[in-house]
């Protein structure tokens, strides 16, 4: 009971870091850097959820086996990264390098650690998830605690310090946090099984990672279309907006930390109805959270974006009603993935992805600002939820009988 508190415990730190580290480089930074710090960020996320589906998972599900097994999954996993760590780190300075023409020392300062620090975070969250499945969540704990801890302290600090020196101290409090956890889990070199993970396989892996990269990767290619458009302080106000809802976020991965296990102990029977309830728990706190930032004031919003308030305070109300969809969507995924039904729901992430990338597209041609943006994303996470509320009665009128075959 203990460990499995620790565990959602790391979680929320976890989440939460990515919160405050966006908002101290927001409140820190000029809107067309944090936009270039934007698209960094994006490119990281996809390469970490794509890290996950590759090598966190496998090493979740290997807690099954012997102990033998999970320290050899786990030093094939962080040898594997190791090899990827220059490629992974050159991708990320190129998404850098195409955000913006800019080439003075701010802004390739900002790329080159940012793009440093990704692979680094990739190797510290499968140290969490090997730490974790190991039983003992507080090695996890610890080298999350670092990084919130220091990422606050760039929040308080980062106005007063010069754009370089905040992007090297982003980047070096990464490092810390791999490094105390890392050296403690003893990891070896084996760069047969490493070089043997990295093969494509059928299976629950490259199921997670399409899923993966429909979600974020259609955030990037978003980017990448507004910049020649609308420049890149208009994906920072985007971003910017997303963030604020960090905490919604942080509920939204404990349904699957933390509610799907407990739900999946219950009778498939009453599957419906518990789901539906948690939807409707997590909807009304969104709606809670959205009433509080629609209702900032204009201190407190500067305090928490920097110069990015001013556009993203214009978008809020649009990114409010997204994120109220987002949220029951989220929940109403949960029956899907309690039946087992990954098909639904790579279907629904596929119309939606589709969806938002149209009407980006269609929004730029016609001369759409930021707020079309923003209409695009609310448009597609109405999409997902309609869909998933489809499902969801579908799958009420299925007989218990057929799920407990």
């Amino acid at each position: 009971m203990r460990r499995h508190a620790l565990s959602i415990v790391d979680q929320a730190l976890s989440s939460g870091t990515s919160f405050i580290a966006v908002l101290a480089m927001a409140r820190s930074l000029e809107p067309t850097v944090f936009g270039v710090f934007a698209m960094l960020f994006t490119a990281l996320t996809l390469f970490l959820g794509l890290s996950r589906a590759f090598f966190g998972i496998p090493v979740a599900l290997a807690t099954a086996g012997s102990a033998d097994h999970l320290r050899r999954l786990f030093s094939a996993s962080t040898t594997a990264l190791s090899l990827l760590f220059i490629p992974l780190a050159l991708m990320v300075a190129v998404t850098g390098l195409l955000a913006t023409d800019q080439r003075d020392s701010t802004t390739m300062v900002l790329i080159a650690m940012i793009a440093l620090a990704t692979p680094l975070v990739m190797i510290q969250d499968l140290c969490r998830y090997y730490a974790i499945a190991k039983g003992e969540p507080f090695k996890a704990v610890l080298s999350d605690a670092v990084r919130l801890g220091g990422a606050l302290v760039l929040f308080v600090t980062g106005p007063f310090l010069e754009s370089t020196t905040l992007s090297i101290a982003w980047a070096m409090i990464v490092f810390l946090s791999v490094i105390t956890v890392m050296p403690s889990l003893r990891p070896r070199l084996l760069f047969r099984e490493g070089l043997r993970l990295l093969s494509p396989r059928r299976g629950l892996r490259e199921s997670v990672t399409l899923a993966v990269a429909l979600s974020t990767g259609v955030t990037l290619a978003m980017g990448f279309l507004m910049v020649p458009f609308l420049g890149a302080s208009a994906v920072g106000t985007i971003r910017g907006a997303g963030t604020l809802f960090g905490p919604v976020n942080t509920l939204i991965a404990l349904l699957d930390f933390s509610v799907l296990g407990s739900l999946s102990t219950r009778e498939r029977s009453r599957d419906v109805r518990s789901v539906v309830a948690v939807t409707g728990v997590l909807t009304l706190v969104t709606a809670a959270w959205a009433g509080i930032l629609l209702l900032l004031p204009e201190t407190v919003g500067r305090l928490l974006l920097g110069e990015t308030w001013s556009s993203t305070r214009a978008i809020l109300p649009i990114t409010s009603v997204e994120y109220l969809f987002l949220a029951v969507s989220a929940g109403l995924t949960l029956i899907f993935k309690l039946r087992d039904r990954p098909r639904v729901l790579l279907l629904n992430r596929v119309l939606s992805s589709v969806v938002i990338l149209v009407a980006v597209i269609v929004a730029l041609i016609t001369g759409g600002g930021v707020a079309s943006m923003a209409w695009a994303l609310l448009l597609g996470a109405f999409m997902s939820a309609s869909g998933m509320a489809r499902g969801t009665e579908r799958e009420h009128r299925v007989l218990p009988r057929e799920l407990t075959r």
